[in-house]
């Protein structure tokens, strides 16, 4: 609801470290995938931003009392979990606005808005023309899969025509007090130590907190080899049992049938960032292999899938 002050949570090291789930948060080169409904008052901004140069403002002139702002489109989030939402913000001086607000909307798991939406406000003791944050906790309601994250400026009800502008930088959305990085589709691509080249992983990130993991590898004679195996993560960590696959042959002469899928052991890999990470493995008792663990880094990357440090 409007006009609700929050406490300023001093956790924005927990935002930092966790994974940034919104798209071009720091507006350091464009706005892109910000303006979503496309208004000449909303601009970028080169030689201003609260870490480095570079912000998005938005400028109003309805003066009605209400929130103008834009947003991004929905990313998807986990039900029930805390999230730490973050921005940095900057109230302009000498115009008509009141002060700056974020507000989320929240989708359901078809990705349709259900007329759910919460305010953020700053604490009261900011001063215009100097940057400042608003950083909250948001727990996601039951069956809500998706939010929508606006930064905006809230005006007063003066009908004047003259602009209410603020301008924002550093927009964070990440799970609270993630341990780890988390996982997302973006992750999905080849992986290898730079070390080792010759041998490495393709993961996929799949819907439904699916992965797959296939290890190209070799045996202790040199034969190459398949490990493959899929299962569910946690947001965090992947962790599966695996299996071995032999007895068919090359085509023409491959039939389906003669496949067979051996139990080998599990793996577990973490994310580290979004171009590293860590892959170790631990073979059932007996089967010739053994136990180990490994850095690995990106090799390749889908087109148009992004993540955010």
């Amino acid at each position: 609801m409007k006009k609700v002050s929050l406490l300023v949570l001093m956790l924005l090291g927990c935002v930092v470290n966790a994974q940034n789930l919104l798209p071009n948060p720091n507006f350091d080169q464009n706005i892109d995938g910000w303006n979503i409904y496309e208004s000449d008052e909303v601009s970028w901004v080169a030689d201003d931003g609260a870490s480095q140069n570079g912000s998005l403002q938005i400028s109003d002139t309805l003066n009605n009392g209400g929130v103008g702002s834009t947003g991004h489109q929905p990313v998807a989030i986990e039900p029930g979990e805390t999230y730490q939402l973050s921005a940095s913000f900057k109230v302009m001086p000498n115009t008509e606005a009141e002060g700056a607000a974020m507000y989320v909307r929240w989708y359901d798991e078809n990705e349709m808005y259900t007329g759910l939406a919460d305010f953020y406000y700053p604490s009261p003791d900011y001063q215009e023309g100097q940057w400042d944050q608003i950083i909250a906790e948001i727990t996601v309601p039951a069956d809500m899969h998706y939010v929508q994250v606006f930064v905006g400026v809230d005006t007063f009800n003066s009908g004047s025509t003259n602009p209410s502008v603020v301008r924002w930088d550093d927009v964070r959305l990440a799970k609270a007090n993630a341990s780890g990085f988390t996982i997302v589709p973006a992750h999905t691509g080849q992986w290898f130590d730079p070390n080792q080249s010759g041998h490495g992983l393709n993961v996929e990130i799949l819907p439904n907190n699916q992965a797959l993991i296939i290890w190209y590898a070799y045996d202790s004679m040199g034969n190459q080899v398949w490990i493959l195996g899929n299962g569910t993560h946690d947001g965090e960590t992947i962790a599966i049992d695996v299996n071995i696959t032999d007895g068919a042959m090359f085509p023409p002469n491959f039939d389906s049938n003669d496949v067979n899928l051996t139990a080998w052991g599990r793996f577990t890999l973490r994310f580290t960032g979004c171009n590293s990470g860590v892959f170790s493995w631990e073979p059932l008792a007996g089967n010739g292999y053994t136990s180990g663990q490994m850095n690995v880094t990106r090799l390749t990357q889908i087109a148009g899938l992004e993540c955010n440090e």
